[in-house]
């Protein structure tokens, strides 16, 4: 059955929130490093990242945007039951919430134990991975 109520298919957005992450870790990041060694700033870019990932999967949590998450495209979402939508969002951002809550945590502990920057773009990276890996492999359940 056919929703008629769902939204357009639209991304703008989505393009919108990681074009401001993109800029903010390039920009952002050289702007704080005048102020700060090269690691305090990428580290405090890297949180304000996670903040943006995670108003990310609020909106499409609110907005019922499951499509935005790479398990499902838009057809998927145009026919499913609002309750089944709403369930999607609130599972992703859930995840979304503990994943990238540990990264918060280990970028402020990163501040005051002052770890290497490799490790901190590497930890950044890879929590993005394990976030796209889990959410794929947990959503469709």
């Amino acid at each position: 059955m056919v929703h008629s109520d769902y939204e357009k298919e639209t991304y703008k957005s989505l393009i919108l929130l990681l074009l401001y992450m993109i800029i903010l870790i390039v920009l952002g990041g050289g702007f704080l490093s005048h102020r700060f060694t090269q690691e305090i700033a990428l580290k405090i870019a890297f949180i304000h990242s996670d903040f943006v990932i995670v108003f990310l999967a609020y909106i499409i949590k609110i907005k019922e945007r499951i499509y935005w998450i790479t398990t499902y495209s838009y057809n998927d979402a145009k026919f499913m039951e609002p309750v089944q939508r709403k369930h999607i969002g609130d599972a992703f951002f859930k995840k979304v919430v503990r994943i990238l809550g540990v990264v918060i945590i280990y970028m402020i502990l990163g501040l005051v134990l002052k770890t290497a920057l490799i490790l901190d773009v590497a930890f950044f990276a890879l929590s993005l991975v394990f976030l796209t890996w889990h959410s794929n492999a947990q959503t469709k359940r």
